[in-house]
């Protein structure tokens, strides 16, 4: 068993009374997030779904959503996922295509798939709620399902989709052995100690949302989830948590700009943490000359399991000035080489 598991089921073992997720201002404790996982894995395994087989969630950012993710990795399964954004020919070819004989949803996204599921004899189990729990929807079909259920990969993990900026999105396995790098990934992790809160604005079925997800899990720390980025919930909950940092993509940079949100309202905020993509240097400079906030670049891929390279506030401080439009510096364990792109020799 790897030791992200062991972190995993000691947090919800251990921790039952703490908070764990936050969802529209409603909270789970960790207590609660373990109980609903365990009824997750019921429900598979009473649906043909074998312990250690694979499942997929078509993933939203909600609490069920991430109580079902933790509740699987807990129990040693490897998780794939789906879009829920998905329009209908793309998310049929998704089912088919998603090496899982069980697929877990919310009530309200069940129907896009019950269908296609009992013809290609998957399982579908409904996500409920936190409280009242998950409901069976269709079993597995032995004779469909057993070569599905007997494909899961050595080391369970987490299979996430790249963005898509190549093509169509690929399905990368993160092995549980490098879920400890998606830890290292999350905002604030540099500084050696555990945040109040883990406030996610990325999607769950992301490298950004997993590493989020995970390190939270890991360290027994509250996770705060909004389902869709917008500036007053992010205001709203600055206010209620104060975190010292928090983790941005661009967009949600230029919307906090374009808001022309009161710098008072940022609060405790000292540091954004920033990754997906470049920001705009003219946005970069406005925002840190408004806010006196810096913003902390990182560059990483999915395939990197999160983060590789990145500033830290001791190098932003020193260096940031200087340094404009660098990525920062490579992060602990990784090596970085520069190669011709033709070769791949080093120059």
């Amino acid at each position: 068993m790897s030791d992200v598991v062991r972190r995993l089921q000691d947090t919800l073992s251990n921790k039952a009374d703490v908070q764990g997720i936050e969802f529209g201002g409603v909270w789970s404790t960790w207590g609660e997030v373990a109980r609903y996982g365990d009824a997750i894995e019921a429900a598979l395994v009473e649906s043909g779904v074998p312990a250690g087989a694979r499942v997929a969630v078509v993933v939203r950012n909600r609490e069920v959503h991430a109580s079902a993710i933790i509740g699987a990795l807990a129990h040693n399964r490897s998780v794939s996922f789906i879009y829920a954004f998905l329009p209908a020919a793309a998310m049929d070819a998704a089912v088919r295509d998603i090496p899982a004989a069980g697929i877990l949803a919310a009530d309200d996204d069940v129907a896009a798939i019950e269908a296609l599921c009992a013809e290609t004899g998957r399982a579908v189990i409904a996500l409920g709620s936190i409280k009242g729990g998950p409901a069976k929807k269709l079993k597995a079909d032995p004779a469909k399902s057993a070569a599905l259920n007997e494909n899961a990969p050595a080391e369970a993990g987490v299979e996430v989709l790249s963005s898509g900026t190549t093509g169509t999105p690929k399905r990368i396995l993160m092995p549980m052995r490098l879920l400890e790098r998606a830890v290292g990934s999350a905002p604030g992790s540099e500084a050696g100690g555990e945040p109040p809160a883990m406030i996610n604005t990325w999607p769950l079925g992301g490298v950004g949302g997993v590493c989020l997800l995970t390190a939270a899990a890991y360290h027994g720390v509250p996770l705060v989830l909004i389902e869709r980025f917008n500036v007053p919930e992010l205001i709203d909950i600055i206010a209620r948590h104060k975190p010292p940092t928090i983790g941005l993509p661009p967009a949600a940079i230029r919307m906090v700009y374009d808001a022309n949100v009161p710098k008072e309202a940022l609060g405790t905020v000292a540091s954004i943490s920033g990754g997906s993509a470049p920001i705009d240097n003219d946005l970069h400079d406005n925002f840190e000359k408004r806010y006196g906030i810096p913003l902390l670049w990182g560059l990483g891929a999915t395939e990197f399991c999160g983060t590789i390279a990145r500033w830290t506030p001791q190098d932003y401080a020193e260096f940031g000035p200087r340094k404009r439009g660098s990525a920062g510096r490579a992060m602990t364990g990784v090596e970085l080489r520069i190669v011709d792109p033709e070769t791949f020799q080093e120059v």
